[in-house]
Formats: C-alpha cells, sequence, structure tokens
C-alpha cells in the first residue's frame, strides 16, 4: 500500500529540520509520498539540505501554524513575548485546523507527522489521519514552564485577563496534544503531554545527521593539518553584543565559525564558514564545539563524539532535560557567558580536549597518520561547570584549579590554511560517495537506546505503519 505523508515542523528551529530531514529521506528512499508543512525560513533550509533527488519527491507548504520561541538576545528567550507570539495563532484556532483539515481531507493523506505542532495534531484526527509525534518536546511543556518564570519574574504584576489568555493558551496545546496515536519520543526527553497516555509513548534512539566525510577528508578539504586543534564556533546573532578577537584562541587552534560574516574573522585563524556547509562533516574536522544546546547540535556532536562546550540560555526550559541527557552521555561543559564575551576560552578548550580522549568513537583511515582513537570505552565524565575560566566540577574533578593542564603539553604551532577551502565543505548531502568510516563505535545510552544508530528513520516509521495498519 502506498501511504501518504503530511510532515509538519514547527518553525523554532534548525535542529527541527534537521532531525526531520532524516525521516523525510527515508520516506522517500521507500516510496512513500510526503507532504512538508512548516514556516518559509525551514522550507527554505529543508530544501537546501536534501539531496537533488528527494527534492524533486517532496511537496513543500509555507504556513505559520506555530510560535515558536522570542529571543531578547541569541542566550535570553523572552518569556512574554514567546507566550504573547502564539495568541494569534490561539484567537485563529478554530479557523487555522479548519484549513487543515480540509487540505489533508484533499491530499488524501494517511499519517500525520508532527514536530511538535500542537494544532496539526487536532487537525489529523478530525480529517481521520493517523497522528504521530516526534520530538523530544511539546509546546504545552515550554509554554507551561515560561509561563511560571514569566510570573515569578515580571518586575509589576501580569493582569489577570492576560493571565487567563495565556493559561488558555497552554490548555488549548495540551488539548491538541491529547488527540496524539503515538508519541515517538527522542533522547533529551521533556514531560509528556498529560493527555497522551503511557502506552502512546515509545522512546526512540537519537535521530541525528552523520557525517559524509572522515576526518581526514574534511581537514583534507579544508586544508588543517592533523596536529592543529580546531574549535567549531556555532553561534549565531552575536554580532551586536561582542567581536571575535585573535587573543581568544590558544596558540596553535584555528576557529571555524558558522552563522558569521567574513569580514567578522579578527585574523586568519578564523574561518567564516559557508551558510550552506553540512555541518556533520565540519563537526569531523573539529576536537571541539562551542555554541548553544539544542537538540540538532546535540545530536550531532554525539553522534560524531565531539566534545560540547555550552552557554546557558534563560528561560529556556528544554535545556536542562538536554544537559540531563548530555551527561548521560559523553559530558558537557558549562562556560559562563561573561567568559565567552571576555575571550577567556582558554582552559575551557583545554578541559574539553582532555575529556574527548575518553569519549571519541572515530575510526580510523588505514594509511591516517594521526592516531586520536581511544580504546572504545564512553567518557564516565559528567556536565562540568567553570567558574572563572577554570573549568571543575567539584564532586568529580581532582585537580579543580586546573593545575595540571599545562598549555605547553597540549598547544602545537599554528599550521597553515586556506579560508577559502571552507566553500568546499558544502552540503555534502549531494555527494555520491557517502560511505561510512571504518571502525565506527555505536553506544546504548542510558535508556538502552543506540546512540549512533543510522537505522533510527526506519525505526521511526515502522512504528508508523504499524498504527496505521493496526487500526486500518
Amino acid at each position: 500500500m502506498k501511504y501518504q505523508v503530511c510532515y509538519y515542523i514547527t518553525g523554532h528551529g534548525l535542529g527541527h529540520a534537521t532531525r526531520c530531514i532524516k525521516v523525510i529521506e527515508y520516506l522517500i528512499s521507500v516510496g512513500i509520498q510526503c507532504d512538508v508543512v512548516t514556516n518559509l525560513n525551514i522550507l527554505s533550509f529543508i530544501q537546501k539540505n536534501l539531496s537533488v533527488e528527494s527534492q524533486h519527491k517532496i511537496t513543500l507548504h509555507g504556513r505559520v501554524l506555530d510560535g515558536g520561541a522570542v529571543q531578547t538576545s541569541p542566550l535570553t528567550v523572552d518569556p512574554i513575548a514567546t507566550l504573547n507570539n502564539y495568541i494569534p495563532i490561539y484567537e485563529q484556532h478554530e479557523i487555522l485546523v479548519q484549513k487543515e483539515i480540509t487540505f489533508l481531507i484533499e491530499k488524501k493523506i494517511d499519517i500525520v507527522l508532527c514536530d511538535a505542532t500542537p494544532l496539526a495534531c487536532r487537525a489529523g484526527h478530525l480529517a481521520q489521519c493517523k497522528v504521530c509525534v516526534i520530538s523530544n518536546f511539546t509546546w504545552d511543556y515550554i509554554y507551561t514552564e515560561i509561563l511560571a518564570a514569566a510570573i515569578r519574574d515580571t518586575p509589576t504584576d501580569i493582569e489577570e485577563v492576560v493571565l487567563s489568555q495565556y493559561r488558555a493558551v497552554v490548555q488549548s496545546c495540551a488539548e491538541d496534544y491529547s488527540y496524539v496515536d503515538l508519541y515517538l519520543q527522542l533522547p533529551g526527553e521533556n514531560p509528556v503531554p498529560s493527555g497522551i497516555p503511557a502506552h502512546r509513548v515509545i522512546p526512540m534512539p537519537l535521530l541525528a545527521r552523520h557525517a559524509n566525510l572522515s576526518r581526514r577528508e574534511a581537514r583534507k578539504q579544508l586544508k588543517i593539518l592533523p596536529s592543529t586543534n580546531v574549535l567549531l564556533l556555532c553561534f549565531g546573532g552575536f554580532q551586536s553584543h561582542f567581536h571575535l578577537c585573535d587573543h581568544f584562541l590558544p596558540k596553535g587552534w584555528i576557529c571555524l565559525s558558522l552563522f558569521s560574516n567574513p569580514e567578522d574573522m579578527p585574523s586568519e585563524r578564523f574561518i567564516s564558514l559557508p551558510a550552506d556547509t553540512y555541518v556533520p562533516d565540519i563537526l569531523e574536522a573539529s576536537d571541539v564545539v562551542l555554541g548553544k544546546l539544542g537538540y540538532g547540535l546535540l545530536s550531532e556532536c554525539l553522534a560524531t563524539a565531539i566534545p560540547l562546550l555550552y552557554i546557558r540560555r534563560s528561560y529556556w526550559p528544554e535545556e536542562p532535560h538536554l544537559v540531563h541527557y548530555m551527561r548521560s552521555q559523553q559530558g558537557c561543559i558549562s562556560v559562563e557567558e561573561h567568559d565567552f564575551l571576555h575571550g577567556k576560552w582558554e582552559l575551557y578548550l583545554f578541559r574539553a580536549l582532555l575529556t574527548s580522549r575518553g569519549i571519541r568513537c572515530r575510526g580510523a583511515d588505514d594509511d591516517e597518520e594521526e592516531k586520536d582513537v581511544d580504546d572504545g570505552h564512553a567518557c564516565d565524565s559528567q556536565h562540568q561547570h567553570v567558574e572563572g575560566g577554570t573549568a571543575t566540577d567539584p564532586d568529580t574533578d581532582p585537580d579543580p584549579e586546573g593545575r595540571h593542564t599545562t598549555t605547553a603539553a597540549l598547544t602545537t604551532p599554528a599550521p597553515p590554511h586556506c579560508p577559502a577551502a571552507a566553500s568546499k565543505l558544502k552540503s555534502s548531502n549531494s555527494s555520491s560517495s557517502r560511505r561510512r568510516r571504518r571502525g565506527s563505535c555505536q553506544r546504548l545510552d542510558t535508556s538502552g537506546r543506540l546512540m549512533k544508530d543510522p537505522t533510527a528513520p526506519a525505526a521511526i516509521i515502522a512504528h508508523v505503519i504499524d498504527l496505521f495498519k493496526s487500526n486500518s
């Protein structure tokens, strides 16, 4: 039987889009027709990151059906503005639902997949489709926590009529999710909506994009020597807050920067990457990642066994759950915002290098010179907090002041490299040579779910099709 699938993807961030791309490509590979509904920014990203063959086999529809989060800075979510952003959708809820019902019926959709637009669940159910959420969080939980923070931290009291409307938004989202037939819950999970019974929730493996290039191939394209320490900076929107300086990097390091302007690079040790760079391949070339802790970056760091430095975000309820999951795997290191903005990166980078020896599970090419592969065991390091530029975990760190972390022992001379070479590492999805590295390791997370599992999309769709068959 040929199934017709419609995939609703929240416009909140690229992490949702990157994991949905994996599912979309698998749907296409097994001959399932797929429509995709999301906002225009996410549609553009999906279109650019799908293989050329896949682009011609899906239909994209640009619509705004959820509000996402509103940020006052790259690290601060505005609770009130975020809640207000959903109000127009809440006020037009019944109209929007009816339009989606009509759309789903006209397109003869059998299955609605959702990550994790609430009203799509109600519309799918009323259009007599099977509805499946594939996500690690739902918006009713996010809005509940954000509303509590707004009440707690807003300097002046929020008017009761406004509070009532915010509570109605939360309730509306929760009711929408109650129409779900199946919730395939990704790692880093937030609490399940109360309207979804436990028997409908199935824990799933990590859903992540994987590199198409080996570490050696990626570095060769970037003209980076094997001995060089490489930081990948995954931050956008900071240009108005601070300027990068060459002294932020220790000697022997270079920085590959995503979402940045080439004109803002302070020296040739900083390389601005093109907007269409395929991030997993860049991760393969890197030693440490510095960025915001979102699902997309977390999943791809775990898939490539790269240590992550992250800066905490204010008023974002998903983050503690992602931190908890990351702690259960390879660990992560929290960087103080002040230290990040003032370029006090050195000790964080060296601590990350030390932890990376335990978490890297890479395979090496037969003729590859650098041998930075450990014995294959996962690192037991926990989430580590850094005070005043020194990475510490007071409960487990035998050297909390970093006395034995010497710069001389961990740095190498800066090698020549070519910023222009970065343009070669663009969307490698279109590459015909998608080969898996030899010796790659697979590990189970604390829930027994396979972390680095290339079959995760197949497992997800198998559950969805079983659901459809069992109720047909």
